[in-house]
């Protein structure tokens, strides 16, 4: 078989030149057809890289192509490479596994040679019976980072996978299949794919000429390329107009989403910047939302949080005491910890809610909707403008007339987060929650417990598995005293914690007393591991053991609630409600108010048929309906956690813009205002300009123009100013009547124009 065959003939003596190219010419001769025939590239088969160990990996068995030659690993088992040594210290580093060909001699074997061909002398030697071309496996580290990448590896190596590698051990591994050899049969099976594509789609492939010869005759009707790009740029200039930043000195404009161009505190400032710019309150009031009976068996009230009734059920543990921990082993630190709170949902209806069109720029990026809705005065806020795009995302909202509605969809967030400082020893097991639910208390198993050392019981989220001191979202303190002896469980109440489905918490402990807590082996946590801080900013796992615990969940006693609160009040009558309250609405809850109108309970909700506060009520009972499963439940904030405000706009509003900066003086001034619900036989609307040293020289209007909109409820009103000499500051001052405000209008946007 073969290019060349050795030929021996009858009574020759063979060489053993003559017997080893029996093996040459056949090895050469099927380099060849792989060189020539399928691929001269350097390629692999078999080399499956499975994890065998928390820090080891088993490659098995494999051939490596390299310019024809075939080399071959078959060790039994596979071969063992422990990446122990290469762990990362702080991040993660991907550890390439890769092979390169090698020719050996192998297989030394004893055989017996002539030393003298008269005496027929022989002596015995050990020598090398067989060429292998072997297929080396080995290593190539990565550099550790937050993000790693793959290492650079020797021109003459293929790279067969990826490992990519923690402080804790593997974190996954890629096969590098561009690498890997193609098979004849796999390239036969793609051809006959493609067979039958080309069978399928031949027939529409083949009429496109027909069809592109319609385009080209379509085409000739399509204005030409000056044509379109004349009206791309008229385009561009009415965009310049209608949305100049008011870097562009000359031009500025204001949505009225916030109070940043609006000067409150001038003494005649005297209107409601929400959204637009509304009425501003004739009549106020704040109150904190609390239960109308304080003793109301329907729900349980912990750390001004409300949750209908429930029962405690113990749902995940982890038990047993194969060895102990002293926690006071492990390094003394104070890690800055804070403590994340609920999240919010605002609900507010009312005659003067009328949608703003301009409520779509919360969807912008620009403006921060968190801060700017669900603030309640006097909060340290912690939003950062590099946040806004999330919390946009992060804000649902439903605009109709007479209801507005924005709930945060995350359960809890940081921007009114609590810091506080915790000393001790710090460790931590993390856990998978497979079903939603509130945790209510954490069970853990004390073999030895110190005389002094409060405990600090956390449970925080995690990233890449480790605990994150930085997001947790339950904290208390324990003392060490009530602490209990194994077998008996410590039992540590929690406030509700909601925990979503399929999300990793960890149950982070801190103490500066010397107490043992009981660990079990054998990784019978299979979710979770167990954790010490190094130096509060990173922590180590240890896959040897886990921390026996027990959690406690809240099981509900009914899937719907109906909790009376306190009445809404406001001497005068009642026109608009806003609650601004704590919420944790999970999946498939719901929260609603309801107010009893003639003794019926009505629900406040979007798509009403007749305005519940007609009249103007100066007393409403409340009540808000929970709906959920016994398993799940939303809950609510009470007391300073939740308020509600009631109001009644006056009949005027007076708006004053902030000081308008011009690099030159100016002697005329245009100012556009967007009108929305306007009524002309209800409303006015007046502007005004505010010129002099002091902004006390009021202009008015020379001309004032209403240019219709496609909303038949909304226009523009146009105010135009021509100055006697010229200014470079100027204030804006928009002035707005109602005979009945019940009826209530609001102004949407301006903007304004200053030239010669």
């Amino acid at each position: 078989m073969g290019e060349r065959t050795v030929v021996i003939s009858d009574d020759q003596q063979i060489t053993n030149t003559d017997l080893n190219n029996i093996g040459t010419f056949a090895r050469s001769s099927l380099d060849h057809v792989v060189k020539d025939g399928i691929n001269p590239e350097r390629k692999f088969t078999g080399f499956q890289v499975v994890a065998s160990g928390p820090a080891q990996v088993t490659v098995g068995a494999g051939r490596l192509y390299d310019d024809g030659g075939v080399y071959f690993r078959d060790d039994d088992g596979g071969v063992v490479v422990d990446l122990l040594s290469l762990l990362p210290v702080s991040v993660e580093k991907i550890v390439s596994i890769v092979t390169w060909a090698q020719t050996i001699e192998t297989a030394l074997e004893p055989r017996t040679f002539i030393v003298d061909v008269d005496t027929e002398e022989t002596e015995a030697r050990t020598v090398a019976t067989e060429s292998r071309r072997y297929a080396n496996i080995n290593t190539v580290s990565g550099v550790e980072a937050a993000d790693p990448t793959p290492p650079a590896v020797n021109a003459n190596v293929l790279v067969i996978a990826h490992v990519r590698l923690s402080p804790a051990g593997i974190v996954s591994i890629t096969d590098v299949t561009e690498n890997r050899l193609q098979s004849v049969r796999d390239v036969g099976l793609g051809v006959k794919a493609l067979e039958v594509w080309r069978e399928r789609s031949g027939a529409r492939l083949d009429v496109l000429d027909t069809a592109v010869a319609g385009l080209q005759a379509s085409v000739a009707h399509v204005p030409s390329p000056e044509f379109t790009r004349e009206i791309a740029r008229d385009v561009s200039r009415l965009k310049e107009l209608a949305e100049l930043p008011d870097t562009y000195t000359y031009y500025s404009a204001d949505r009225y989403l916030t109070d940043e161009e609006s000067d409150t505190g001038n003494i005649n400032f005297l209107a409601r910047v929400e959204e637009g710019i509304h009425f501003a309150d004739a009549a106020k009031q704040v109150a904190q939302l609390a239960l109308l009976n304080s003793l109301d068996a329907s729900v349980k009230v912990q750390n001004n949080f409300m949750l209908p009734a429930y029962t405690e059920v113990m749902r995940d543990k982890i038990v047993g005491n194969d060895g102990e921990i002293s926690l006071a082993q492990y390094q003394y630190q104070t890690i800055s910890t804070k403590l994340k709170s609920f999240s919010r949902t605002r609900i507010r209806y009312g005659i003067t809610k009328t949608v703003c069109t301009n409520g779509a720029w919360w969807r912008s990026g620009t403006y921060d909707p968190v801060t700017n809705i669900f603030r309640r005065n006097g909060e340290t806020w912690s939003v950062a403008i590099a946040d806004v795009p999330l919390t946009t995302i992060n804000h649902k909202w439903i605009r109709v007339t007479q209801f507005f509605t924005d709930t945060y969809n995350e359960n809890y967030w940081e921007a009114t987060a609590t810091e506080q400082a915790v000393s001790g020893a710090f460790v931590a097991e993390t856990f998978l929650n497979s079903e939603p639910g509130y945790v209510t208390a954490v069970g853990l198993y004390f073999t030895r417990k110190a005389l002094t050392g409060d405990v600090v019981v956390m449970i925080t989220e995690t990233e890449n598995g480790a605990p994150v001191y930085e997001k947790a979202i339950a904290r208390v303190t324990f003392a060490a005293a009530d602490l209990k002896a194994y077998p008996t469980v410590t039992k540590i109440p929690l406030p509700p914690t909601y925990l979503e489905k399929g999300k990793r918490y960890a149950i982070a402990i801190a103490t500066a007393g010397n107490h043992f807590l009981a660990v079990v082996n054998g990784n019978k946590n299979t979710q979770g591991t167990l954790f010490h801080s190094v130096d509060g900013a990173w922590s180590q796992g240890d896959l040897t053991k886990d921390i026996a615990y027990s959690l406690y969940y809240a099981s509900f006693k009914a899937p719907r609630a109906e909790v009376q609160l306190q009445p809404l009040q406001l001497a005068g009558g009642i026109a608009d409600i806003d609650f601004n309250f704590d919420s944790c609405q999970p999946d498939g809850t719901e929260i609603a108010f309801e107010v009893q109108i003639s003794g019926v309970w009505k629900a406040i909700k979007a798509y009403t048929d007749t305005n519940l506060l007609i009249g103007l009520p100066p007393m409403l009972p409340l009540r808000v309906v929970l709906l959920g499963t016994t398993d799940v439940m939303p809950g609510i904030g009470l007391g300073v956690n939740s308020q509600a405000v009631t109001t009644r706009p006056r009949p005027d509003f007076k708006h004053i813009s902030t000081v308008r900066e011009l690099p030159a003086p100016c002697d005329t001034i245009e100012v556009n205002a967007r009108l929305e619900y306007w009524d002309a036989t209800h409303h006015g609307c007046t502007i005004k300009i505010l010129t002099g040293a002091s902004f006390d020289v009021v202009e008015t209007a020379d001309a004032v123009v209403d240019v219709a909109t496609p909303d038949p409820n909304a226009i523009i009103r146009r105010a135009t100013f021509n100055i006697a000499v010229p200014v470079s500051e100027y204030k804006i001052q928009i002035e707005g009547t109602t005979d009945n405000v019940l009826v209530t209008y609001h102004v949407a946007e301006r903007y304004d124009l200053a030239f010669s």
